[in-house]
């Protein structure tokens, strides 16, 4: 599985051509990339991203709990809740990159 570069989204989908050609099909990403400062998966910055994935078969593996906002369902909440709604940042994440990658179609 790849790390790529996301500050620039020509070099990550530089990198996801690259390292395809070696046999990985496979790159980890932020479930959002909004809470980081980029762009959403909604917006033209990402579709060189779209293309690659497209183009090399590669499979984007949105990582749970990257983009640094968790559900809370109140200040006093113990971990536990936190942990446990941890799946629906990346059910979010799901549907805003499917959405986004169908847009490009």
């Amino acid at each position: 599985m790849a790390l790529p570069a996301i500050w620039d989204a020509e070099l990550c989908a530089q990198e996801i051509r690259r390292v395809a050609e070696k046999g990985c099909h496979a790159l980890t990403f932020p479930e959002n990339p909004v809470p980081l400062g980029y762009p959403s998966f909604h917006s033209d910055y990402w579709d060189p991203v779209w293309r690659a994935l497209t183009d090399c078969g590669t499979v984007m593996n949105l990582h749970i709990g990257s983009s640094g906002r968790l559900v809370i369902t109140a200040p006093d909440a113990p971990p536990d809740v936190m942990i446990t709604l941890q799946p629906i940042n990346l059910v979010q994440a799901a549907a805003e990159a499917a959405l986004a990658a169908a847009q490009q179609k």
